[in-house]
This record gives C-alpha cells, structure tokens and sequence, in this order.
C-alpha cells in the first residue's frame, strides 16, 4: 500500500485543487493529532473538503468524527482562518510541499504542509514568521517551532525546471550504484517513476551514473519530460484484491508486471477512493464494534441489577412475612427465648439442646453463634 507521495504525483494534486482557489474557509477539523480538514465553500461550485493527513494530502467527500474536545492546534486554526479566504493552493517548486495561502480581515497568512519526514502542517505568517505548527521539529539546519522563520528545505534543483545539461551533470556527480537510484534520490523523482523513465528509454535500471553517455543522458532527459507532460490519467493499480499504488497516468512498469489498472475520474478522488473510504470505513466498524461491547456491558449490568432486584423482592417479602409471623407470635417468641436465658444461667447451651430436643416450636440451637431456630 501506498505509504507517501512523490513530487510529481504532488504536482497532478494540486493541479486539481486549484479549482477551491478563492473559497471561504467554512470550517476546520481536527479528527486525529496528525489529521486536518479544511471544509471550504465556492459559489457556483458548492462545498470541498481538503484532508491534510500524515504525508497524504488530496481533496475528500468525507468527514472523519472528531473528539468532543478539539485538540489546541485545531482551535488555534479556527481563531485565526475561520471565516477567511484561501486564494490559492500551490506546490513549493518540485518539493514535496504545498502551500495554502489565506486572507482573513486584510491579513495574510499560509499554511505550509511539509509530506515528506512524519509530516507537519505549519501557519506562517505575512513575515515569514512561524505563528504555530502541529508538530515543533529541530534539524541540522532549521526549526519549526513558534515564532521562528520559516526556511524550506534546500535542494540544488527544480526537477520541473531542470534542463538538460543541469539534468546530466546531476546524473554524473551522483554517488549512487544505480541509475535508477540517482533519478529517484538525486533528483527526488520517486522509486516507481525512475523505474518507469529507465523502461521506456531501454536503458538498465542497474547501470552506474558514471557510465551514462551523452546519449543515454539524452534519452532519459527526454523521457522525463515526456512523462512529465502526460495528461491525467489517475489509476489506482491492484494486484488481486490489493492495492499496489495510486499513480495519475498510465505506467508501463505496471502494464508488464500485469497488474490491474483501476482509472478514476480525478486523481484526488483515487486517494479519496483507497485513502479515506478505507479509513472512514475502518474508523466506523472500530466505533461499532466499541459501541457494540458498551450496549452489552450495560446490558449485563442491567440483567443483573433486574435479578438483584428481584431477589432484594423476594427477600424483603420473606421478611416482612417473618417479621409478621414475629409479631403475631410474639408472646410465645418471648416466652422461649426468656426461659432459653434463664437456663443459660444454669445450663450450657450444649444442655439446653438436649433437653429441647423435641420441643414443638423451638428446631435447633447453635451455640458457636448463639442462634435459636423456631417454627410458628
């Protein structure tokens, strides 16, 4: 399954996104600690969610629950985007970043979603000026924490820019063994679609850099850029019942591995298909199955609580038919238990037992507990 995005598939996501350009911000989820929902409203065009989730970002028709009590980041959010306006959703270069850019009462601020690392959901200010992120990190060469500035990640290159001699030199200064290694690393164009540049250029993905000539440097230039201006055309790829990955054109790596290829009408609605559908899905068997367990807890208590209460009525009618027997009796009751009394002064209880052994009213003594049976 499907565990982060690459930045070409970043790219073709947010190509779609741009159609919630200029939205009002209606409201802001926080379902889990790495989960944000940004439910946006256009006229003409009607309600969007977008899922900030983890290093998964992509537009959803689902609304995961939330808790009771909304986490401090997701208020924090609240306070200052409500009601605010996203102009624009955009991709940092060919980072792995997107950034969402609002205006609240002639302010603007942006929200920074690095999908790269565990991910993290930054507001920053018109100054650069971190206000708040999810998740407060420290590398070796820059801070996420409030009230820093915030730096971008530096790389030599824009893979979406790049020419052809940059892209050469690139390959030729890399340290990887493979070919295939320092286009997905060095170039930061992704393990599947390096595979995919190496098969339709029929060059062997486990060649070294170093003995690319001009040619072959040439031929997987123009690959690149071939592939990079493919028109969408999102799958999501399964081999029998599971889902290998979610990819937003055709691949021919997939093709000749003979794997089922799914199309869907947008590449957003693919990771909303495989990412969400199956969270919400799962999310709601979980609360089922706990709501499940609590009805019968409750309903055990209940069948007990019936069962003590019916024998607490029993019990209180066989007491109150004793204590009328008592009372009816009381006489003889008192006349027993005075000579019982009396002959404790002379006798043992042990005595006492065998001379009342056939008495008609009084049945048996115990004298551990000094306890006298009688039947009226």
């Amino acid at each position: 399954m499907k565990s982060e995005l690459s930045a070409i598939e970043l790219h073709y996501l947010i190509e779609e996104m741009k159609l919630v350009s200029n939205s009002k911000v209606d409201k802001i989820y926080q379902p889990k600690k790495e989960e944000i929902l940004f439910q946006l409203h256009k006229t003409g065009i009607g309600k969007n969610i977008i899922r900030i989730s983890g290093k998964f970002m992509h537009l959803t028709e689902h609304k995961s629950e939330s808790p009771q009590t909304p986490f401090g980041f997701c208020t924090y959010l609240r306070k200052k985007l409500s009601n605010s306006i996203l102009k624009e959703v955009r991709q940092m270069g060919s980072e792995r970043i997107a950034e969402l850019l609002f205006e609240a009462k002639e302010k603007k601020m942006k929200i920074v979603v690095e999908l790269f690392g565990i991910g993290n959901i930054i507001l920053v200010d018109d100054k650069n000026i971190i206000m708040s992120p999810m998740v407060t990190q420290k590398f070796k060469e820059r801070e996420i924490a409030s009230g820093k500035e915030y730096s971008y990640p530096k790389r030599d290159h824009n893979l979406f820019e790049l020419d052809e001699d940059e892209f050469r030199e690139t390959l030729k200064k890399s340290g990887q063994e493979y070919i295939v290694k320092a286009l997905a690393t060095d170039l930061g164009i992704g393990g599947i679609y390096s595979e995919e540049i190496c098969l339709i250029s029929r060059i062997e993905k486990s060649r070294n850099p170093g003995t690319l000539s001009d040619k072959d440097a040439k031929l997987l230039f123009k690959s690149l850029k071939t592939m990079q201006s493919n028109p969408s055309e999102p799958q999501i790829i399964k081999k029998g019942e599971d889902i290998i990955d979610i990819v937003p054109f055709a691949l021919e790596t997939y093709k000749e591995k003979g794997f089922e290829m799914q199309k869907t009408e947008t590449y957003n609605k693919a990771f909303d298909a495989v990412l969400t559908e199956h969270t919400v899905v799962k999310e709601k068997a979980e609360t089922e199955k706990i709501r499940s367990k609590e009805y019968e807890k409750i309903k055990n208590a209940i069948m007990i609580q019936e069962k003590n209460m019916i024998k607490q009525g029993k019990d209180a009618d066989e007491n109150q038919k004793k204590g009328e027997a008592i009372y009816e009796n009381y006489a003889i009751v008192k006349d027993v238990l005075d000579s019982i009394i009396k002959a404790r002064q002379k006798y043992s209880f042990k005595e006492i037992k065998e001379k009342l052994k056939d008495h008609k009213i009084v049945k048996d003594i115990n004298e551990k507990e000094g306890k006298v049976v009688i039947e009226i």
